[in-house]
């Protein structure tokens, strides 16, 4: 796979020297992508760095400082034979594995209103994992977002906008262990559906309101999710400890007006263990934000809290925080700070930590 992205990187490069040239396609560049433009196809590339720096305090330990490349991203995507067959390749130099997007999306219709799209993805489920983390208001995503939103899978899934775009809808099947997987280890399939009703205008999946929209953008959204990673009856599969059956209910809600965000989810969980009896986790987080310099600087806050089993008591989890967001430049260099605190009750504990990142893309 890395000789693979490797081989596209070279192959890329040839194509933007070609079109300096004017040997070529017309190329362009525009928000940190270049793409460039061909008769019945166009092919764009992009990059995302992410540099991390992170203190924490640990309650009753000594502080550690480190510095982390946390993304380092390269994007290919574009469309082939017509604008309704896209495609996405995205890798992560610095993760393992590599491969985070493959996939190929077709839109039946032209309007968006029957799309498919088969690869690895992320499944649809969770507002906060289906924003980018380009478009996160804090550093990062929250513990809820960790715990409950499992992020990309491989599989297939049925998508769209109906109604003048008013409603979303997705609905996907996947192997239900995680990216860069090659076989479903379990024989079993993970469902996901997601529901979204936006009465005013296509929300989308950004956290703070950069554009400060003059009218109010709201997005409510339902999702559910089920899978089981216990063997099937009868089967030769060895089922590993933390086999369990899983389904997850979530609701959420965002809302933006003039530079002001604020967004919160909710999730009930049911787990049934390979042995032992079924319990509930549930969790919520809430984020509000403010953008006090028009498009320039954004103050956030954030409030994350879940309980793992409902079989014990006094083991919730916590995190509090605040962030601050400035923009270089609209959409290709932000520099982000955040503190926050996080409570684990079982060990009777609060650690704090805070980080600073800078995130630019070309």
């Amino acid at each position: 796979m890395r000789r693979i992205s490797w081989a596209l990187v070279l192959a890329l490069g040839t194509t933007a020297r070609m079109a300096a040239a004017g040997e070529g396609p017309a190329a362009k560049w525009q928000d940190g992508r270049t793409s460039f433009e061909f008769e019945g196809a166009e092919i764009g590339v992009s990059n995302r760095m992410q540099i991390r720096f992170t203190d924490t305090a640990p309650e009753g330990d000594a502080g550690i400082d480190s510095f982390r490349l946390r993304r380092a991203r390269t994007l290919v995507d574009g469309w082939l034979h017509s604008k309704t067959l896209r495609f996405e390749l995205m890798v992560d130099w610095v993760d393992s594995p590599i491969v985070e997007d493959l996939n190929l999306n077709w839109d039946a219709t032209g309007r968006r209103a029957l799309q498919i799209k088969v690869g690895q993805f992320k499944v649809p489920f969770g507002r906060q994992e289906l924003t980018s983390d380009t478009a996160l208001q804090f550093v990062d995503r929250s513990i809820v977002s960790a715990e409950f939103e499992k992020g990309r899978d491989v599989g297939v899934q049925v998508w769209g906008q109906v109604g003048s775009e008013k409603l979303e809808y997705r609905a996907g099947v996947f192997n239900g262990n995680g990216r860069g997987r090659p076989t479903n280890d379990d024989g079993r399939l993970q469902y996901d559906a997601r529901l979204v009703f936006q009465p005013w205008t296509p929300a989308g999946y950004s956290e703070g309101d950069f554009p400060s929209s003059s009218r109010p953008v709201l997005a409510v959204g339902v999702n559910v999710e089920g899978d089981d990673t216990r063997p099937r009856p009868g089967t030769a599969v060895t089922a590993p400890a933390d086999a369990v059956k899983r389904a997850v209910a979530g609701v959420d809600i965002s809302f933006k007006l003039r530079g002001f965000s604020v967004m919160a989810e909710a999730f009930d969980r049911r787990l049934t263990p390979l042995a032992g009896p079924s319990f509930k986790s549930n969790g919520f987080q809430a984020q509000a934000g403010q953008f006090v310099l028009t498009r320039r600087l954004e103050v956030a806050l954030r409030w994350a809290q879940w309980d793992p089993s409902s079989l014990k008591d006094d083991d919730e989890r916590r995190e509090l925080g605040a962030a601050l967001s400035y923009f270089a430049t609209p959409k290709t260099l932000k520099l982000q700070a955040d503190y926050r605190r996080l409570r684990d009750a079982a060990r009777g504990r609060t650690d704090a930590e805070a980080r600073v990142q800078v995130q630019f893309i070309f």
